[in-house]
This record gives structure tokens, sequence and C-alpha cells, in this order.
């Protein structure tokens, strides 16, 4: 090859690579909002091999700068892919309502510090609560209530680029009913959304688990999870594991403490259901609200809402040996 021809391929080369640099920023593929496309490569801080043993029980941890804060309310907490960046709901206040917040810190085992406020339209009218953080940290789903418990409904808000504000917040489509619909979670690709309602059950507003798949730029119709649901009990605030395989919840059930434990159920593909009704005790308290928010994807890591020795609610993380 002469000289002048590879010349002209070095330049060719070039050009085409920042034009595709270019290309990518204007169309906006980098920042893309379908629903379905997720960053599937964003791994656990320990990445997606199983550092740990997951048949092995959680130990409760603290969160480093979240679980000794003395708020009024303290609710649940959702993560980014990296665990460097925390969003939960709370109150700092007696009296006051319950917002969405979020902190950052620099390494998935570091102290979560510079709490703010999430500006998404909460004029302290209404009690937002349960985020859940696509995988890509383009939306955040989370439930708004505005008035009587009926009033519940799961909420999303978008944005362009992650370290934009997020805006466009609305109430979603083909989800929400009359009756209360809450604690939602976003599906690590982000193909489905689950969340508990009670429009099964009017009388007691016992909650039930919900599942939407996503439908374009919005979601299909929502349908009840049979099982775990189950009419004897209750199941509410679903956490899907990154595989698709463990699915997490609160509820009531034979073997349990309370109405308020924390469940765990195992895809069964012969079934085509989840099975189990496993009692994760080591996450559960006797008259203590417990329920999970948020699992790594590695399976080693599950935030969880607790109450803890000073009756407080607070934040914790459940941490599987190696």
């Amino acid at each position: 090859m002469s000289s002048r021809i590879r010349h002209r391929v070095v330049v060719l080369a070039i050009v085409s690579s920042l034009c595709a640099a270019a290309c990518a920023t204007v169309l906006g593929f980098e920042d893309n909002l379908t629903l379905g496309d997720q960053d599937a490569g964003a791994d656990a801080p320990n990445g997606g091999g199983g550092p740990c043993d997951t048949s092995k029980p959680f130990a409760k941890q603290e969160v480093p700068g979240i679980s000794t804060l003395k708020w009024a309310i303290l609710g649940s907490a959702t993560l980014s892919p990296d665990e460097q960046e925390i969003y939960f709901n709370g109150a700092e206040s007696d009296g006051g309502t319950s917002k969405l917040y979020m902190a950052t810190r620099s390494s998935p085992a570091g102290k979560f510090v510079g709490i703010q406020e999430l500006p998404i339209g909460n004029d302290g009218s209404m009690s937002d609560g349960n985020p859940s953080l696509f995988s890509n940290k383009l939306k955040i789903v989370f439930s708004r209530q505005s008035g009587n418990f009926s009033s519940l409904q799961v909420f999303i808000a978008s944005r362009l680029q992650t370290i934009a504000n997020f805006s466009n917040v609305q109430a979603i489509g083909n989800v929400n009913s009359e009756a209360a619909d809450q604690t939602p979670f976003i599906s690590a690709d982000a193909r489905e959304l689950w969340f508990s309602s009670s429009r099964s059950d009017l009388a007691t507003n016992k909650g039930q688990l919900f599942r939407a798949l996503a439908s374009g730029e919005g979601f299909g119709e929502a349908k009840p999870v049979e099982p775990p649901n189950a009419s004897s009990t209750r199941q509410e605030a679903p956490v899907l594991s990154a595989d698709g395989k463990t699915l997490f919840y609160a509820g009531d059930g034979d073997g349990g403490y309370d109405q308020n434990d924390i469940w765990e159920a195992r895809w069964d593909a012969e079934s085509t259901s989840f099975k189990g009704g496993l009692f994760v005790a080591e996450l559960s308290s006797a008259n203590s609200r417990d329920y999970p928010s948020w699992v790594s994807r590695d399976g080693c890591r599950l935030y969880v809402h607790t109450t803890n020795a000073d009756g407080k609610q607070t934040i914790l993380v459940g941490v599987r040996p190696q």
C-alpha cells in the first residue's frame, strides 16, 4: 500500500469516528428515553458475577450518612447501579409531608453526603414516597398521595441528562385505579413496572402485587401477579432481582412476625410463576413495619425500610456474606 493511500485510510477513520460521536450527541443516542433500552452493562460495585453466597441470610448494616438521620419520617430508598447515588423519601420534622431526596458518595462503601430535595413539584400539600430509579438514571417512578389513602397513585418523572433535574411529572396511564396504588418498582431492564394496589379488596384496602409491561414510552394494562398474591394475605413493596428470578416483597403470612414482614419468592420455570413465600426473618422485626425497596444487581445487598431500636423509621441494608 502506498503512503498516500495509507494517509487517506487514517484520515477517513478519524473523520468517521468524529462523525459517529457527534451524531450520537446530536440525535440523543446516549440519552435514549425508550423504556426498554437500558444500560445492561452497568454492574454493581463488585461486578455481576456473584461475590456473595445468595443462599445465606442477610446481615443488617447501617447505610452511612442515611441510617443515622434523626428525621420524623424516613421511608424507602433506591440506588443507582453503581450504588453511589441514593434517592429516598422522608420528612425532616414532625408534621412535615414526605418528599423525595437524593445524596451521593464517592465509593460504594462510602458515606452519603450532600442531601438535597428533588424539585418535582411537591409544594407540601402532598406526600411522595417509594422512589424507584431507572438504570439509566433518566427516569424515576414514585407514589404520590394528595388526599386520603385511595388518592395514592404511581407517578413518573424524567430528564434528558443525568446531571439535570427531573421534570415532566405525571401519573402513569394504564396503571392507576380508583384504589390506592403505591410502592412502585421498575425492573433493571425497565421492561416491567411492579407495584401494589388495593383495587382487588376495596373493603379492607389490602394490597396485592400488580405488574405492567413496558409499551413504547408508557406501560400496558396492569395485571395481578398470581402467585404470590393470595386472598388471605396482603403483599406490598415488590422488589425484583436483576435476573428476574427472585422477588422480595412485604406482607403477612404463616410463620411471620406480623403483617409487616419481608418475604422472598423464587421463579419456577416449570409453573412459570413465583413460588416459595420464604420468610426473611433476619430483615424482619416484630411490631415493626419492614419492607424491601432495592436490591443490588448481584443480589448481595437488599435495602430495606425498618424501625430501629429507638422506635424511629430508618433505612438499612442487608448484606449477604461471601
